[in-house]
């Protein structure tokens, strides 16, 4: 069954690039663009469209985007960002190039989003900003965290980096709703690129400062904000300008995704219904998520069961994994049993006790990525080799 997987991103979207690209390269069109002019602003306009936010920034990486972010906010020195303790690690790392820290929350099992009530448990004074991610494309319901933001005048930031076309249950777009919002295209995302990031903000205030960070000439010249206004030609000395090339194939990743999206909503669906008498396998259906990937929940007794399970599944040649993502309380980076020394004074984060993302993620397994009705029947069958493989071990 493994050989026959397909891979993401599928052959069409690598003739729409070549396709985008070499139009370009004919037309012997510019290979830098510091004005954020043509496919660029295409780019820009298309998720500020999407996201319902009027200000848009295309970034190299969605990593750089988040730097963008994080320095908008000017944070200052023990300024602290609440982020969840299960996220890919960039959600939180470019945190170390500003003078604040990342405090890592709990999540709720239900959902694998950040928990609200974790939240208020790490508020403090320092407290500034809450780091939102949507993890494998299932939207966080942003309506208690909005409350807690309100009540504490804190910012929210939105990590889509997994969602693109995600939907809150109230119909509005992942993104539309925190101070800023930054989508990934890394080449496994929904809406590929190869590289690429998009930052989109609602404040012009807070867009200056991310522009000035990481753009500097044409562009920076045009921040009106205060002393910022005086930085354009040099910004603050970065330079997390998007090739044009990526923003053509981002274009592509659009058209990608809007393709896809319903049939992965589709195959999701399958996959619900299928495990909905299982005891063993539990799958979170979301009507409005965008199943960047399919997870699973195994209802194992112990992490012998566990690793059981899934050497069993290797010899029968059912592609079920460990999920690969660990919680950040795991890396040395978030452990807080290194000092880093950063720029400003030793960064150490606090050690977080967060139980729940622990049970979480040990439970995780990964399921084959798949998009497509053509892989409908792939997906069936296996689908019967897990609830056989559940009939012969229980």
């Amino acid at each position: 069954m493994q050989g026959d997987l397909p891979s993401w991103p599928p052959s069409e979207w690598y003739s729409d690039c070549a396709e985008r690209c070499s139009t370009y390269l004919r037309n012997e069109l510019p290979l830098s663009l510091p004005d954020g002019s043509g496919p660029i602003q295409q780019l820009e306009q298309e998720y500020s469209k999407q996201a319902r936010q009027p200000f848009a920034l295309a970034c190299n990486s969605g990593t750089s985007a988040l730097h963008s972010a994080y320095f908008a906010l000017d944070l200052g020195p023990g300024d602290e960002v609440i982020g969840s303790a299960y996220s890919f690690h960039s959600s939180l790392t470019p945190l170390l190039h500003t003078p604040a820290r990342p405090v890592l929350a709990d999540i709720d099992p239900t959902t694998g989003g950040l928990s609200a009530e974790s939240v208020l448990a790490c508020l403090t004074g320092r407290t500034r900003a809450i780091t939102v991610t949507h993890m494998y494309g299932y939207p966080v319901e942003l309506d208690e965290i909005r409350i807690i933001a309100t009540e504490n005048n804190l910012y929210i930031i939105e990590d889509c980096s997994h969602a693109h076309g995600a939907q809150f249950l109230n119909g509005m777009p992942v993104g539309s709703i925190g101070d800023a919002a930054v989508f990934s295209l890394q080449e496994s995302k929904l809406a590929p690129a190869g590289e690429g990031g998009l930052l989109l903000m609602r404040d012009e205030e807070m867009f200056d400062r991310a522009v000035a960070l990481g753009h500097f000439g044409h562009r920076a010249r045009h921040v009106s904000t205060g002393a910022l206004s005086q930085l354009g030609d040099t910004g603050f000395g970065l330079k997390y300008r998007m090739h044009p090339l990526a923003a053509l194939c981002g274009l592509a990743g659009v058209e990608l995704a809007k393709k896809y999206l319903p049939e992965r909503r589709i195959l999701a669906e399958i996959i619900s219904r299928s495990l909905s008498e299982s005891r063993l396998f539990r799958f979170r259906w979301h009507p409005t998520a965008s199943y960047y990937l399919f997870r699973l929940s195994v209802n194992a007794r112990s992490s012998q069961e566990l690793s059981q399970l899934y050497a069993t599944a290797d010899d029968r040649g059912i592609p079920l994994r460990k999920a690969s993502m660990s919680p950040l309380t795991s890396l040395p980076a978030f452990s807080g049993q290194v000092e880093l020394g950063r720029l400003e004074a030793g960064w150490m984060t606090t050690p977080a006790v967060v139980p729940m993302t622990l049970e979480y993620a040990n439970q995780l397994a990964s399921m084959p990525r798949l998009w497509a009705l053509d892989h409908s029947d792939l997906l069936r069958e296996l689908l019967e080799s897990l609830l056989q493989l559940e009939r012969d071990i229980t």
